[in-house]
């Protein structure tokens, strides 16, 4: 049997979990950002006058659009549901 002792372990650990939080949010803002590119192309918004397309942002880890009938547009309206804006957060 074989006893193989590390010191200095912790700070290694930790290291490491800062470099995959690093690649973990690059891969979020590479992700949103090119959501937020494909919305603005055409066919990635439903357009009618262009306001909903135009109202597309991004902010950190979401995408939405602030248009007041973006719900309704997305199909994601729900009766009596009153928000500021339609997201996607990505997870």
């Amino acid at each position: 049997m074989f006893k193989i002792e590390v010191d200095g372990l912790e700070p290694l650990q930790a290291e490491l979990s800062k470099l995959s939080k690093v690649r973990v949010d690059g891969v979020i803002q590479k992700q949103t950002a090119d959501m937020l590119r494909r919305a603005r192309q055409p066919g990635g918004t439903p357009v009618d006058t262009g306001e909903l397309r135009q109202s597309s942002k991004k902010t950190g880890d979401e995408i939405g659009y602030t248009a007041e009938y973006a719900f309704q547009s997305c199909g994601a309206y729900k009766t009596g549901q009153k928000r500021q804006k339609l997201s996607l957060r990505v997870a």
